[in-house]
């Protein structure tokens, strides 16, 4: 071993130079080989490898590898084990995690349902399995005691989420969770428990089709969120003006907070009834004119960066046709002070051509004297 890998300065340095490789398998391959050959990098290049995974396999297979032989003496028990040895037997049973514990403190984010270069996306199926047999074989929870970010992926029920919980996690994201009336409420009471100090929460659910009590959802949600008092990234569907308006629960550390709203409900938000004096980024997606203009008539100020979308919307769509695209950003100049807004983005559909100067619709914008980033998007 060469002296200069005992500083760190060096160390960081070779890392740094790898981690610059594009190409992830490329990556992990040279990771995996400074664990094998050098014993100065074998710790830091194991954190590095197993600090990112995309599927629980890796973790799974240390499991099932260990205890391959184990299965197979389970099979057939009696062909080389005496009657009298039974007892013994059955004390070896237990599986042998300790190749499984050795990596799996290691673990710092795990993302399901994403690909990520050669990265291969694990399916709903296997992710359960490999929860079943960590259920059958009893391995202690949480299963990844050093986890920070997790991504729980579609088609995948919130049950499974409580084993990869744990109080260091902070980042959630459950891209699409079915709402079930029945079982939902009950283990979404539960993950707040699992990680107090959670930061950043993605939380978007699909309600059943015929599901009427929106009001029941928007309450269970609420109460959820609300738990998080330190939450500072929001990403969520809110259903019906109640949900909205619970959001304010988090005003005293929200910074960014991102909507997705489908729904005309939310067309009856009081004007000024949302306070968030912490907010940094404001971003929602409306599929209306009506439900964008309702959202920023509710906002009592603006943050610094704002932005919007409206990728369905149509000319004349709300009201008498009056409300058009082109009035966001006179209520916009109107709602955000002067020399806050530093950013505004806008993404929008049209029919055809724009009936409208682009000119003088984003003049209102001009008196903000410290916007730097003007977008838009036709």
């Amino acid at each position: 071993m060469h002296p200069a890998l005992l500083v760190p300065d060096v160390v960081d340095c070779i890392f740094t130079f790898i981690c610059k490789e594009a190409d992830r398998q490329t990556r992990n391959r040279t990771f995996a080989a400074l664990a094998r050959t050098c014993s100065a990098l074998s710790e830091p290049s194991l954190d590095t490898l197993w600090s990112e995974l995309h599927s629980l396999y890796p973790l799974m297979s240390c499991i099932y590898d260990s205890n391959a032989k184990l299965c197979d003496e389970a099979c057939f028990p009696y062909s080389h084990v005496s009657p009298q040895a039974e007892p013994l037997f059955e004390q070896r049973t237990d599986a042998d995690l300790s190749v499984f514990l050795k990596y799996a403190y290691r673990v710092r984010k795990l993302i399901f349902g994403c690909t990520s270069g050669w990265v291969p996306t694990e399916s709903a199926t296997a992710v359960t399995d490999h929860l079943g047999a960590i259920h059958v074989l009893h391995v202690p929870t949480p299963l990844l005691p050093n986890l920070n970010h997790l991504v729980w992926a579609d088609g995948l029920s919130l049950p499974l989420l409580l084993p990869l919980l744990n109080p260091r996690l902070i980042s959630l994201r459950m891209l699409s969770i079915q709402w079930s009336p029945k079982f939902t409420p009950l283990f979404l009471s539960k993950i707040p428990g699992f990680c107090p100090e959670l930061r950043s929460l993605t939380m978007r659910f699909q309600l059943l089709e015929g599901f009427s009590d929106q009001t029941l959802a928007a309450s269970c949600l609420s109460r959820v969120i609300g738990s998080w008092k330190k939450l500072e990234v929001l990403h969520c569907n809110p259903t019906g003006c109640g949900g909205i308006l619970s959001l304010s629960l988090l005003s005293s550390s929200l910074k960014i907070l991102q909507l997705q709203v489908d729904n005309s409900s939310v067309m009856d938000l009081p004007a000024n009834s949302l306070s968030f004096p912490s907010l940094q980024t404001f971003r929602f997606s409306a599929n209306n004119l009506g439900t964008a203009f309702s959202l920023l008539q509710a906002m009592r100020s603006l943050p610094k960066s704002i932005e919007i979308d409206l990728p369905m919307h149509q000319f004349g769509d709300v009201g008498d046709g009056t409300e058009t695209v082109e009035l966001i950003p006179r209520l916009i100049a109107q709602v955000a002070s002067c020399d806050i807004l530093e950013e505004f983005r806008m993404r929008f559909s049209t029919p055809g051509a724009i009936p409208f100067n682009i000119c003088d619709m984003l003049r209102p914008l001009f008196v903000c004297c410290n916007l730097r980033t003007l977008r838009l998007a036709v």
